[in-house]
């Protein structure tokens, strides 16, 4: 395979695009997350369990590789959660599990 192309964009997301001698393309999408979870890290300890506004309370941040990682794996994009209850439950699960404990931002269950 063979480096064609990269670029990245406004989310720090880098796309590397290859291609073989059949013409198939792969793209491999990289990201350093590190900053998203020292911010969700920082704001979990700031706002705790409190409520943070009247209309909306932010509870993760979810770096757009790890929403591509559980469409390819899983199956299922994170921003059909509001369309999809099978999604939404999804991501409820993965967002009160102590594996993805590092995507919160707020102690407050989902």
């Amino acid at each position: 395979m063979q480096l064609f192309h990269v670029e990245t964009n406004a989310l720090g997301v880098t796309r590397q695009f290859f291609s073989d001698d059949k013409g198939n393309i792969t793209v491999n999408a990289i990201q350093d997350v590190e900053p998203v979870l020292d911010h969700n890290k920082a704001s979990a300890n700031e706002r705790g369990k409190r409520v943070t506004s009247d209309y909306a309370n932010p509870i993760a941040t979810i770096p757009p590789v790890v929403a591509l990682h559980w469409l390819n794996t899983e199956g299922w994009w994170v921003f059909d959660a509001d369309k999809d209850p099978d999604v939404e439950k999804k991501l409820n699960q993965k967002l009160n599990c102590s594996d993805w404990r590092h995507l919160r931002t707020s102690e407050l269950t989902v």
